[in-house]
């Protein structure tokens, strides 16, 4: 409910929802049925990426690069 809200504030807002592969909290498998669901309006806004690793995926350095740049990119999609 919280991210309907912003979003409704802000549509041109963009969240990334970021899980590990090995992640006990949020799978990949879950975020991905999360994706499915979604209302059309959300699915525009949110998107779900899977890395390798567990729940803290960062401490893994190849795959805290490769987050960086998906928030990166992120931050710079919305400018």
């Amino acid at each position: 409910p919280g991210t309907q809200e912003a979003l409704a504030l802000n549509p041109r807002m963009k969240v990334l929802v970021a899980g590990g592969m090995f992640d006990s909290f949020l799978p990949c498998a879950a975020g991905d049925e999360i994706e499915r669901q979604l209302p059309p309006n959300l699915r525009q806004s949110v998107s779900f990426k899977c890395y390798v690793g567990g729940h803290a995926m960062y401490e893994d350095a190849p795959t805290r690069s490769e987050f960086s740049r998906d928030v990166k990119a992120l931050i710079n999609g919305a400018k």
